[in-house]
């Protein structure tokens, strides 16, 4: 069984097929353990986001924001709840920033939605499951526009295609999108388009049907030989050892 990766490992992810592979895997294990969606459902959605970052990514290099935005922007939001009950020099000293800056926060929240303010939070890494649950949860106008509109799209394209609560496709979409910022924020993003992409999800799916199914019944079910099933297969195995998936 795959292992959840940590959510701030690293990988060379420069070829799109890679990347595909990396999406791929981290949409299912999110939607599959740790919503606890079926594996069907968990791989339907996990081809939805992998269509729609095609997308997005088809528009702009730089998809995702960096993991310092979106923890500067959860920070700022959390000051600016905060500052409703508590006293501003309070919230300060927790977040390890001025009163001065507090105020600016609380009075302009637009102007800091992204600013990188408030550091040294150490509960808030974003590298769990449940600190991106939680971020996820946050007012939208406290993200980066380029996530918004990622989220957007998908949650549109889930849906539409999904028969989930749009409340539960609203959070999982949410999260979804702040677990692949950890991996990708702030760096070069590719992904294959068209053709390119349906064929990657085909040979994503070939590989995941080797692992329960007779090459012959997967060659049918294609209309592929079994030389070419063989061929996909050991590609597919050669990209998941290159980001050490199983």
């Amino acid at each position: 069984m795959s292992v959840y990766l940590p959510l701030q490992q690293q990988y060379d992810v420069s070829k799109g097929e890679k990347v595909g592979a990396l999406v791929l895997h981290q949409c299912y294990q999110i939607t599959h353990h740790h919503f606890g969606l079926s594996p069907q459902i968990s791989a339907a959605f996990s081809d939805i986001v992998l269509k729609s970052l095609s997308e997005v990514a088809s528009k702009r290099i730089n998809v995702f924001a960096s993991l310092l935005k979106i923890k500067a922007a959860l920070r700022n939001s959390m000051v600016i709840e905060e500052a409703k009950t508590h006293p501003k020099k309070l919230i300060g000293k927790k977040y390890n920033v001025c009163e001065a800056t507090v105020y600016k926060v609380v009075a302009t929240p637009e102007r800091y939605q992204s600013a990188v303010l408030l550091t040294n939070v150490r509960s808030l890494t974003l590298d769990n499951i449940s600190d991106l649950k939680a971020a996820a949860s946050v007012e939208k106008h406290f993200w980066p526009s380029s996530l918004v509109e990622m989220s957007d799209v998908l949650y549109d394209a889930c849906r539409r295609q999904l028969a989930l609560p749009e409340k539960q496709i609203e959070q999982i979409a949410n999260t979804t999108i702040l677990a692949l910022s950890a991996y990708f924020g702030g760096r070069t993003f590719y992904l294959p388009t068209g053709e390119k992409i349906e064929k990657a999800l085909r040979d994503d799916l070939i590989y995941r049907l080797s692992l329960e199914l007779p090459i012959a019944n997967i060659g049918e079910k294609f209309g592929l030989s079994d030389a070419s099933i063989h061929q996909i297969v050991k590609k597919q195995k050669q990209i998941r050892s290159a980001i050490q998936l199983t």
